[in-house]
């Protein structure tokens, strides 16, 4: 059984998924015990006596840490960044995309033939040999959703990747699971729908303010209709308003976002942010359909082989 964390109502992330905290005075005044003395002078016993952090201290590294040397951070990514000159980037903070990088290096050939371009597709298509790939289009499609994946923390904005399916049954959360495996190793955060756009939009808050690196909007029922999603594909950041409060900040993220439905309705302005990848299943009783692998096994047993082949062809 996969153990799961609730983030928040609706929110959960997968074991071992990495997030991001937003730096509150509280979590830096205790990060600051931890590795500093503070002193007061007492007048009465003329000592130096020993005391927590200030809070005016840790405020003011909180409403402006560049002032102290502090980098900004997009995001973790957790697959290597691929740099204009076609090399790649695997370890520690990357200033270009202010992303903290933490993968393994790739072994990748150093001038491609057409035969290694042939044998990458083959690797990134592994884990979906069950999903009718047989179709150009469906082929296609899936190539592009494994190679968002893995470029999504070099690049600004891509779209959202939207699985969607013709009825229940098709397999497309395990899909989905699998691409956000390739994206984020053995952790990503799924998102419930909720009650209400108003609802949605709130755990969509809750998740772009922790900024993992994939996180998948599971079995959507309404239309997808989010402007904190437009504006973070079209513009890769999006204005947040902090719980219990009335400040807002804006959130840059570098996610891999899937979306789940069946027969899934879009909004106008969300027709051309999305990515589809349309699961087509004949049978009268899809759900009772049993095969002999899951492509987020495949997935995870063959991330490094996954990403490998995807730079290969990127590069």
């Amino acid at each position: 059984m996969e153990a799961e964390e609730e983030l928040a109502p609706g929110v959960t992330a997968r074991f071992g998924a990495v997030v991001v905290e937003r730096a509150a005075p509280e979590l830096i005044a205790c990060c600051l015990d931890a590795r500093a003395g503070f002193v007061w002078f007492d007048r009465r016993s003329r000592m130096c006596l020993a005391t927590p952090c200030p809070r005016a201290v840790a405020r003011r590294l909180a409403v402006v840490p560049v002032d102290f040397g502090f980098r900004p951070v997009r995001g973790v990514a957790q697959v290597p960044i691929l740099e204009p000159d076609g090399s790649l980037f695997f370890s520690g903070y990357h200033a270009r995309t202010r992303t903290f990088v933490a993968t393994d290096p790739l072994e990748l050939p150093e001038r491609p033939t057409r035969a290694d371009a042939g044998a990458a597709l083959e690797a990134i298509l592994a884990p979906f040999a069950g999903y009718g790939l047989e179709d150009p289009e469906r082929r296609a499609c899936t190539a592009c959703a494994v190679l968002t994946a893995a470029s999504r923390p070099s690049v600004p904005t891509t779209p959202v990747i939207l699985v969607d399916a013709t009825t229940i049954g098709a397999g497309k959360s395990k899909y989905a699971r699998a691409i956000a495996t390739i994206a984020s190793g053995s952790g990503f955060v799924i998102l419930a729908e909720g009650h209400s756009p108003d609802e949605m939009e709130k755990r969509l808050y809750a998740v772009l303010m922790r900024v993992p690196a994939a996180f998948i909007l599971d079995n959507l029922q309404r239309s997808l209709a989010s402007s904190t999603l437009e504006s973070l594909i079209t513009e890769g950041t999006t204005n947040i308003r902090i719980f219990g409060t009335l400040d807002t900040v804006d959130v840059e993220a570098c996610s891999t976002v899937i979306v789940t439905a069946n027969n899934s309705i879009l909004r106008t302005d969300m027709l051309r942010r999305v990515l589809p990848v349309r699961l087509v299943v004949l049978n009268e009783q899809p759900e009772r359909r049993r095969f002999d692998f899951d492509p987020v096994d495949v997935a995870h047993k063959r991330r490094r082989e996954i990403l490998a082949a995807a730079f290969t062809v990127l590069r």
